[in-house]
């Protein structure tokens, strides 16, 4: 039988390198003296170009399970980031919308994230890097199939 290192497999070097960009990400945001987590900058992002999305929308475009969601969305709401409206199509539904402190933070933070992904990929020809945007999309492509 082959012997089996995962640490060389596609899965492993996608999930390690997934969770270093975020972290270093998280630790530029708090670096630069911004209170607001990586989660909630998902958050702010998935609601910048969806406004008044309901909650298992944001849910399903952020990839966040709705317990979790609650609980960032409380957060976020105490920190004057979004506000939950009450659906005007179906009463038990919020729709949720960046306030104008959400919308300052978030213009604040974005050349901050661009800065920092055009340093990660640098190391990266201008043909790698598209090709690994391609490949990429291809895999999400067929892991949502």
């Amino acid at each position: 039988m082959k012997k089996y290192i995962y640490t060389g497999m596609e899965g492993y070097l996608l999930t390690k390198s997934s969770v270093l960009m975020k972290r270093k990400l998280s630790d530029l945001i708090k670096n630069a003296g911004y209170t607001i987590t990586l989660e909630q900058w998902i958050i702010l992002n998935t609601l910048w170009d969806n406004e008044g999305l309901i909650q298992t929308e944001i849910a399903k475009k952020a990839f966040k399970d709705k317990t979790n969601l609650t609980r960032i969305l409380d957060k976020m709401e105490r920190d004057d980031l979004v506000v939950r409206n009450r659906s005007k199509e179906n009463r038990r539904e919020y729709r949720i919308t960046i306030t104008k402190n959400g919308t300052k933070i978030f213009r604040e933070l974005i050349p901050l994230v661009q800065n920092h992904n055009e340093k990660i990929m640098q190391i990266f020809e201008s043909d790698e890097r598209n090709q690994l945007i391609d490949s990429l999309q291809k895999l999400i492509e067929a892991m949502e199939e």
